[in-house]
């Protein structure tokens, strides 16, 4: 599956039509986005009790980014055994 991750700008252009009072809908249309990509976008990098800040969610995705490990590399001598 292809996709591309939300860039800084978008978040941005999140952050503003949200306190501009656009809706999720409006926003995906208005970014060319799916609205369920912006509804996680604004679950998965909103702190509790807190509306939704640009600068936290590009900090925040940084973060899974890096920590993310996308697996280790398999050892030679595991993959000798694995075609045995």
């Amino acid at each position: 599956m292809y996709y591309n991750h939300l860039s800084r700008k978008e978040r941005y252009q999140i952050f503003v039509l949200l306190q501009a009072g656009k809706n999720k809908k409006e926003i995906a249309q208005l970014l060319n986005r799916h609205p369920s990509t912006i509804s996680r976008e604004i679950e998965r990098n909103s702190k509790p009790n807190q509306a939704y800040q640009a600068h936290d969610a590009v900090t925040l995705a940084k973060k899974r980014r890096k920590n993310s490990g996308n697996g280790k590399p398999i050892e030679s001598s595991v993959w000798r055994q694995v075609e045995k």
